[in-house]
């Protein structure tokens, strides 16, 4: 028994009609032997589309639980009518304006254009006209502005504020980027040059080695070593560098020989410095 009376409740039935008034709006059923369809159509002409749109929508808004949410819905499809109509009537009035005709052949133009031409059916253009006969021209256009610029406020103000967040997030998020890539290519930069400098200074270093290493090996040579005994037995010690022609003695060390040794001498090959 619940189950039932939930099923019959207001919100399903609703949406149980849309759904059969969409299926015979495009299979047929009993409202076409009513001519049902055929009748909007004619009151509403093509703003019949507008409806279908606005009637296929509304069932959501019985099965909406966040009433905040629910109350922005219906205001964006009251304001997606208004606008759509103020267009539309905008533009067909600038077109009777811009013939210039005198106020009947104007209104007769009007209803012309508004059913036959653009079809906007029978209930948009006796509002169309009811207005053109009322109002003058300048009012006309400034009411119709005003409505076109708050309904587009109100419908695109939330989209395009989105669009516009995302646009700068995106220039910051870019900004950001690049500047890591910078600081990246400069940190790079310091770390090449600290590198560059670094194998300059080994380069340096391990040349001035080498320079030093072959000043050594330039300046070392051979040269011969005599030990002999003087007349008070002493032991001298002479140093013959083969590159020169007359001989250098050096008393290198002394040692007092308490018997008489015969002279004699040794020849010894060894590299040292000068």
């Amino acid at each position: 028994m619940r189950s039932l009376i939930k099923f019959l409740a207001l919100k399903n039935i609703y949406s149980i009609f849309v759904i059969y008034f969409f299926y015979g709006y495009f299979f047929g059923n009993k409202l076409n032997e009513y001519y049902i369809y055929e009748n909007f159509e004619k009151y509403l002409g093509n703003f019949f589309i507008i409806f279908l749109i606005i009637l296929g929508i509304s069932p959501l808004l019985f099965y909406m639980k966040n009433k905040m949410k629910k109350i922005v819905l219906k205001t964006r499809l009251f304001f997606f009518v208004i606008l759509t109509a103020s267009l539309v009537f905008g533009y067909i009035l600038e077109k009777i304006y811009l013939l210039n005709l005198d106020k009947i052949s104007s209104e007769n133009k009007l209803i012309e254009m508004s059913i036959i031409k653009y079809n906007i059916g029978i209930g948009p253009t006796y509002v169309l006209t009811e207005i053109f006969k009322r109002f003058p021209e300048q009012k006309i256009f400034l009411t119709l502005g005003g409505l076109i610029g708050v309904s587009s406020i109100l419908l695109f103000m939330y989209p395009v504020r989105r669009i516009i967040l995302y646009v700068i997030k995106n220039i910051k998020e870019k900004r950001e980027r690049r500047q890591k890539e910078i600081l990246l290519e400069e940190q790079i930069a310091i770390k090449e040059e600290l590198e560059k400098r670094e194998i300059e200074a080994i380069e340096k270093l391990e040349e001035k080695q080498e320079q030093e290493i072959q000043e050594r090996l330039e300046n070392f040579q051979l040269f011969e070593i005599e030990t002999t005994i003087d007349k008070d037995n002493r032991q001298a010690i002479r140093i013959k560098l083969p590159e020169d022609e007359i001989e250098k003695e050096k008393n290198i060390k002394v040692i007092k020989i308490r018997k008489k040794i015969s002279t004699h001498k040794v020849g010894v090959n060894v590299r040292g410095g000068n």
